[in-house]
């Protein structure tokens, strides 16, 4: 996924992002564009399998487990 974007200059957070469906999934990303570090969950592993390869975060494995280093929960 290819997305030419320029980002403010903002201080990074560690944000926790549950659910990938089609606006999940590029919202996500932009966090991750931005510098932020991003970690996913999604009920289907395989669309957070995908959204790691495309976009070097990490995920979580549990919902619950994904907010728990968050300062931002999404």
């Amino acid at each position: 996924m290819k997305m030419d974007k320029t980002y403010a200059c903002v201080p990074s957070l560690k944000v926790a992002f549950v659910g990938l469906g089609v606006m999940g999934f590029p919202m996500a990303g932009h966090l991750k564009l931005a510098g932020h570090d991003v970690c996913v969950y999604n009920r289907t592993t395989t669309k957070a399998e995908k959204w790691v390869e495309t976009f070097g975060g990490r995920m979580a494995a549990k919902v619950s487990s994904s907010p728990a280093w968050a300062t931002t929960t999404i």
